[in-house]
Order: C-alpha cells, then sequence, then structure tokens
C-alpha cells in the first residue's frame, strides 16, 4: 500500500505513523436506483455467507446513496486498545477521520478480502438502518475459511479485535 501526498500529510499532522492508506475508486454510476447499486455493489464482494440483514429483502435498509465514481482514501483503525463503536467514532472525530459510506464498505471488501481473515472489519456508516430499534453496522469477517458479509448491532461485542474502517478523505 502506498501513503498519497495529502493522505500522509494528514496523518502526520493528526500524530500518525505508520497508516495504511488503501486508495479506493468507488464506483456508483452502476444503477440509478440506490437498493440495486447495494445489491451490486454487495455481489461485487462474491461472499461465500451473507447474514439475513443483508439478504435482498433487507436490501431497502442499506440505500447506496453515494452517486458517480469517486476516489476514497481508506484505512483500518486497530482495536489493540480494545476499541468499540463509540471509541471508534470518538476517535475518528479526534483525528478528523471520517466515517465510510456504504458503498466505501461493500467496495473495501471486494477489492481487499485478505484484510478481514484475522478480524472482522466494522463499517460503521454514515447513514445506519435500523432493525428492531437498533441501529446496525456492516461487519466484513470471515468465519472456518469463508467469508462473509453481516449486519451487526451497533453495540455488539464481536469476536477476535475488530477494525474500523474510516475514510481520509
Amino acid at each position: 500500500m502506498f501513503f498519497t501526498w495529502l493522505a500522509r500529510r494528514k496523518a502526520m499532522a493528526n500524530g500518525f505513523t505508520s497508516l495504511l492508506v488503501y486508495p479506493t475508486w468507488v464506483d456508483c454510476t452502476i444503477s440509478d436506483d440506490p437498493v440495486t447499486r447495494f445489491k451490486l455493489l454487495r455481489g461485487a464482494g462474491n461472499y461465500d455467507r451473507l447474514g439475513d440483514l443483508v439478504m435482498d429483502e433487507n436490501a431497502d435498509h442499506w440505500p447506496v446513496s453515494q452517486t458517480g465514481r469517486q476516489r476514497r482514501e481508506l484505512t483500518l483503525l486497530g482495536s489493540g486498545d480494545g476499541l468499540d463503536s463509540n471509541g471508534a467514532l470518538a476517535y475518528m472525530h479526534r483525528h478528523i477521520l471520517h466515517r465510510p459510506t456504504i458503498a466505501d464498505g461493500l467496495v473495501f471488501g471486494a477489492l481487499h478480502p485478505r484484510l478481514f481473515v484475522n478480524s472482522p472489519i466494522v463499517v460503521l456508516a454514515e447513514q445506519m438502518p435500523s432493525f428492531g430499534g437498533a441501529p446496525h453496522v456492516l461487519v466484513l469477517s470471515t468465519s472456518s475459511g469463508r467469508r462473509q458479509l453481516s449486519a451487526e448491532p451497533f453495540d455488539a461485542v464481536l469476536e477476535g479485535q475488530p477494525r474500523f474502517l474510516a475514510c481520509i478523505n
């Protein structure tokens, strides 16, 4: 992975010395319908297993409102410090990082499947859908060698040491 000049400058200004940046093109020109965009981007990940809350019958809860084609600089926040969802959001706010979009998470999962083999990646999207009154987040993970995409409650305790997707730009 490499740093772009702007990402490196912003990371250094925020005290990061070893932040890995994953430059990613997020292309949402694939459909005019936000629900269809979700289904197509989810399909690009070629997941072995989909959780119930990200299946087609719930796709309308995950609209990809992003349009056009954008270059996004994404990074992962480690959880060695026992970071939970609230802590990750506070960390992003303190370090001027942005919450990813649903499209960011889906494209990241499709492009970097090896990154969530050992620990799940949580996507604290800007727009989190509610199921049963509780906000849910996307989770990219691996179970028994099978890649999976699921939705978990915002404050769920995940196995392993989850990492959180953040956006630099």
